[in-house]
């Protein structure tokens, strides 16, 4: 189908952008009825009148019933909608409510399906990063998905306790990045968070300078010893403390 050029003239873009956004906004089983336009400049109106056959120029604000709208259309050269004319000219319609949906059906499915991968321990872990959107907000930051970020953070802690090795190493057998556990980095928030989180110690991160302290590779009440990390970057190793 072709769009007629008398539809195609500049003054009457913002009909089909405002058509467009209209129907992206709309849920999927929920017909449009009305568009309402505002701010409309002069020339707005003018072409919005000759577009709805009307001799009286609408206000700076009016709303159009779609049903007439397609009427006029349809009788018309174009003979075709206000939808499909939107179309041609602004690109297909996606169904902005349907799209989140899908989007956060997925989020959830990921969420499921990090948690019961997860060592038994780490569920609460894994809930409190999904409940409180600390893990979306991590990997945003890292400029990763959110189970990619998790799941590194779950390769490292499946790795501890391990004493001696070079954080630099450490990082690099779970992740592939000797720097993925440097300051600053997402991942080692969430390697911290989660070691506190076993040691049942409030989840925050400790001052600059001070030493990672519980990552008991058992049961927390069966546990004594833990796992510190000299704070250094590039030479610090994980290591048992007393």
């Amino acid at each position: 189908m072709t769009v007629p050029s008398a539809l195609t003239a500049p003054q009457l873009q913002f009909v089909w952008e405002a058509v467009h956004d209209r129907y992206a906004r709309q849920a999927a089983d929920v017909p449009v009825h009305s568009i309402t336009f505002t701010k409309l400049t002069r020339p707005q109106r003018d072409a919005l009148a000759g577009l709805l056959g009307r001799s009286r120029l609408p206000g700076p604000t009016v709303t159009v019933r779609i049903d007439q709208l397609d009427r006029r259309l349809l009788d018309s050269d174009a003979a075709m909608t206000a939808r499909q004319v939107a179309e041609l000219l602004c690109g297909p319609i996606v169904n902005r409510p349907a799209q989140r949906r899908a989007a956060r059906q997925a989020r959830e499915r990921m969420w499921d399906e990090l948690e019961q991968a997860a060592d038994p321990r780490l569920a609460g872990w894994i809930h409190h990063l999904r409940v409180s959107g600390t893990g979306t907000r991590l990997a945003a930051a890292a400029g990763m998905a959110a189970d990619q970020l998790v799941t590194e953070a779950l390769a490292v802690a499946a790795l501890l306790p391990a004493d001696g090795i070079a954080l630099a190493r450490l990082a690099e057998r779970a992740t592939g990045d000797p720097h993925a556990l440097d300051r600053g980095r997402q991942l080692r928030t969430l390697v911290l968070l989660a070691a506190l989180h076993l040691t049942g110690e409030p989840m925050q991160i400790p001052p600059t300078g001070s030493r990672w302290r519980g990552w008991p590779s058992g049961p927390p009440a069966t546990r004594t010893r833990s796992i510190g990390a000299v704070s250094s970057a590039r030479s610090c190793s994980w290591r048992r403390c007393t």
